[in-house]
C-alpha cells in the first residue's frame, strides 16, 4: 500500500509540472541489515536546453555554488519546523523514523521552480540548490563548498528552534544568491522569500551563536564515505 501510493503521488506530480516518466525499473525486493528498504521509489531526469536544439548560442545557466562576495542569498518557500518524520536527522536525535513526511503543495513548487527558471534565464539568479536532502543548512554547506574560494555567510535563519529550522525537510524550497540589485525581483515573485544574508569574505559559516569555517565543512562533506569504515 505505502509503495502505491508513493507512485501515485509521483504521478499526481508529473501531471501538475509537466514532466513525464516514460520508463522505470524497480525491485520490491531489496533489503538491508535484514530489514527492507523504504517504499521510496525517486525519478531520474535529464534536461535540454531549448536554446541548444535551435543551435543559438549557449543559454544561461547556474551552479550550486555561491558566486561572489556581497551577493545576498535568499531562501524561496516556507520552512516548517516540524518537518522532520522519515528524515535521518530525526533517526539520530530521536532513535526513530515514524510520522508523516513533508507535505507537498503542488502549487507552490510549481510556483517556486518557475520563479527560478525564470530567473535563471533573465540572468539575475547567480546560483539555486534545492533544499531537498538534508534541509537548509545542508543546501547552504554545499552551496559555500561548491563556491567561489573564501566566500562565507552570516545566515539570519528563519523564525523557530534552530536545529529543526536547519534540517526540517520542508518540501518547495529552493536557496538562491543575487546581485543585491536584483534582489527586488525576489520579493515581487509572489512565493514566500527569506532573506538570509550577504555572502562574506569570511570564509566561515555563521549562524546565531556558532561558527564554522568552509574547510571544516569541506572536509566533512569530502570524507562523509571514508567515516563510516571504521
Amino acid at each position: 500500500m505505502e509503495f502505491a501510493q508513493a507512485v501515485e503521488g509521483m504521478a499526481e506530480a508529473c501531471r501538475a509540472l509537466d514532466a513525464p516518466v516514460v520508463s522505470g525499473n524497480v525491485s520490491l525486493y531489496n533489503a538491508s541489515f535484514g530489514k527492507d528498504i523504504f517504499p521510496t521509489p525517486s525519478v531520474g531526469a535529464v534536461g535540454v536546453f531549448a536554446e541548444e536544439l535551435r543551435l543559438e548560442p549557449a543559454p544561461n545557466f547556474v551552479g550550486t555554488g555561491f558566486v561572489s562576495p556581497g551577493d545576498e542569498v535568499w531562501l524561496l518557500g516556507q520552512t516548517h519546523a516540524d518537518d522532520i518524520g522519515g528524515s535521518e536527522v530525526q533517526s539520530l536525535w530521536l532513535g526513530k523514523i515514524d510520522g508523516p513526511p513533508p507535505q507537498l503543495d503542488l502549487a507552490l513548487e510549481k510556483a517556486v521552480q518557475d520563479v527560478v527558471r525564470s530567473g535563471i534565464e533573465s540572468g539575475w539568479i547567480r546560483s539555486a540548490h534545492d533544499c531537498s536532502e538534508g534541509g537548509l543548512g545542508v543546501a547552504v554547506a554545499e552551496c559555500l563548498i561548491k563556491g567561489a574560494h573564501g566566500l562565507g555567510l552570516h545566515m539570519d535563519l528563519p523564525a523557530g528552534d534552530v536545529g529543526r529550522v536547519l534540517f526540517s525537510e520542508s518540501a518547495s524550497r529552493v536557496v538562491v544568491s543575487v546581485a543585491p540589485a536584483d534582489a527586488s525581483h525576489l520579493q515581487q515573485a509572489g512565493v514566500p522569500a527569506h532573506r538570509l544574508g550577504t555572502l562574506t569574505q569570511t570564509g566561515e559559516l555563521e549562524f546565531a551563536t556558532l561558527s564554522v569555517a568552509v574547510g571544516q565543512l569541506r572536509a566533512a562533506h569530502d570524507g562523509a564515505l571514508t567515516s563510516l569504515e571504521g
